[in-house]
């Protein structure tokens, strides 16, 4: 019974914890217009400071593989390997080490 009380608790802890990955990710970035976005044929990506954060975020596509290299200062802070709104960036999401990728970004 201790058990079980533990595993609910712990599961409450995670699901409280998502939330607001969650509520980042149903929000993303609204309606506003993506900035022009970079050359994304080739291997290199050429980011700039308007855009940095929207090729992080795979809203051009997947830059699985891809070296992204900013061509300018960044002086805003990054996130990097957060969920997304963007389906082309297919990117997987584990938790905890399980194998099975989340889904519904």
């Amino acid at each position: 019974m201790k058990k079980r009380i533990l595993a609910t608790l712990l599961s409450l802890c995670l699901v409280l914890t998502l939330l607001p990955t969650v509520a980042l990710a149903a929000g993303g970035y609204g309606e506003s217009k993506l900035p022009e976005a970079p050359d994304m044929s080739g291997t290199v990506i050429n980011v700039n400071a308007e855009n940095a954060q929207y090729v992080l975020d795979g809203a051009y596509g997947s830059i699985d593989g891809m070296t992204i290299n900013f061509t300018e200062s960044i002086n805003t802070v990054l996130h990097i390997g957060r969920p997304t709104k963007y389906k082309d960036s297919n990117t997987s999401y584990y938790v905890a080490g399980f194998t099975d990728a989340v889904s519904g970004f």
